[in-house]
């Protein structure tokens, strides 16, 4: 008699800076590489349990054994992105469920999943499924707000997501280089550009030239 045992379950967290081909269009590969070094930097240092299985280029891939792991190092790591002076915007996905797991990588329709929701998320949004959601209200980890149902790319049936707001500090407010698109200080940067009577910030000159 042939036993099925089931797939373990595994809250996954996917996140990437948003905008990011528009930063090494301006500020060239080696600049873009530092950047996404830096996130891969700051990831780590958010982990507490959880686990980075792997860099995704501009993105990175985490995974943990329980949702408020997962929500904690997203926290973590959107406060430290926040306290970056000009960085780009981060979006993150959640999602919770089985997985295949092989020589320390992850497969299977619930990874695809959570990264599909990560790329339907606005810069510095933190959107999850239902399932974490529900989690993260029981426990009081974040506010959390459904958005509506959503047809996500390559899965057939809509999601329904809901976007986490987290009760830390929120940071200082920041503008959008409309360039590189970085997260510009407006009370550190030089760079200024007063157009059709909206002051714009960027976060170099080159990039003030760029917008000229």
């Amino acid at each position: 008699m042939l036993l099925c045992v089931p797939s373990p379950e595994y809250t996954f967290l996917f996140a990437d800076l948003a905008g990011y081909t528009a930063l090494t269009e301006a500020h060239g590969d080696e600049g873009g590489a530092t950047v996404a070094m830096r996130f891969h930097e700051l990831t780590r240092a958010a982990l507490g349990d959880a686990q980075l299985v792997k860099t995704l280029g501009d993105g990175v891939m985490v995974v943990a054994s329980s949702v408020p792991v997962a929500v904690r190092a997203a926290e973590q790591l959107a406060q430290r992105v926040r306290d970056q002076s000009d960085f780009p915007a981060v979006r993150f996905g959640l999602h919770r469920g089985p997985a295949v797991v092989h020589n320390g990588d992850y497969f299977g329709n619930c990874v695809n999943l959570t990264a599909r929701v990560m790329e339907a998320a606005k810069p510095g949004q933190v959107l999850c499924t239902e399932c974490v959601a529900d989690t993260v209200t029981s426990t009081q980890l974040a506010d959390s707000e459904p958005i509506g149902i959503v047809h996500l790319k390559h899965v057939l049936e809509p999601v329904a997501l809901y976007q986490l707001t987290f009760h830390g500090p929120i940071g200082a407010f920041k503008h959008l280089d409309p360039v590189c698109r970085m997260l510009v200080d407006a009370s550190t940067t030089r760079a200024k550009i007063d157009y059709e009577g909206t002051q714009l910030y960027l976060c170099s000159q080159t990039c003030a030239e760029r917008f000229a």
